[in-house]
């Protein structure tokens, strides 16, 4: 289960008991196991959150490890994503407005980019399976979509990936209320 908090204290505890070069053999097989990519550099964010910097939350959902770091606003990061918003926003109505003004525009007033390692490990399965069902079925839709190019700022280095570029990857968004977020976050999309 999701618990705020107690995974830092699981960690400390563990990390106390483990010889360094331990820990990083953990770390290097978990991180294989569940395809991690490389930039997350999973070795360093549970340091640092260990060490109270930078890292805002480190938790076990379904025993699966989720870090969260905050991504400071003048950061070229940042900016990017302020990018792809602004490249990506449409000034249009829809029934869930509930007769509600529609905004000129989005302000980003906070990122957060989360390491959800059990979602990330479903996630390269199927990636890895679309990739071959792409290989044996030819080309699709290979268009681009606003969320492709963004100029403000800089991309962060788990953007994209090299690793299947027949896969086709885009991004996309989708609102949420703050509760729908943590339980995207903390839980993958499930509804259950």
């Amino acid at each position: 289960e999701a618990s705020p908090g107690k995974g830092a204290t699981i960690l400390s505890a563990v990390v106390k008991n483990v010889a360094s070069e331990d820990l990083e053999a953990v770390v290097k097989a978990y991180s294989e196991e569940l395809q991690l990519p490389k930039t997350w550099k999973l070795a360093e964010l549970l340091q640092e959150g260990l060490a109270g910097r930078g890292i805002k939350e480190i938790l076990f959902s379904g025993g699966d490890l989720v870090i969260k770091r905050e991504i400071s606003r003048g950061s070229p990061t940042f900016q990017w994503v302020e990018g792809l918003f602004e490249n990506t926003f449409l000034k249009r109505y829809t029934r869930d407005r509930k007769g509600e003004k529609v905004p000129e525009g989005l302000k980003v007033e906070e990122v957060d980019q989360v390491f959800n390692c059990g979602s990330w490990g479903e996630y390269a399965m199927r990636r890895k399976q679309v990739h071959a069902e792409m290989a044996s079925a030819g080309a699709a839709w290979a268009g681009e979509l606003r969320t492709d190019s963004c100029t403000k700022g800089e991309a962060a280095e788990w953007f994209r990936t090299d690793e299947y570029p027949g896969v086709n990857e885009h991004w996309l968004y989708h609102g949420t209320s703050l509760e729908g977020e943590a339980g995207i976050t903390e839980g993958d999309f499930r509804l259950n």
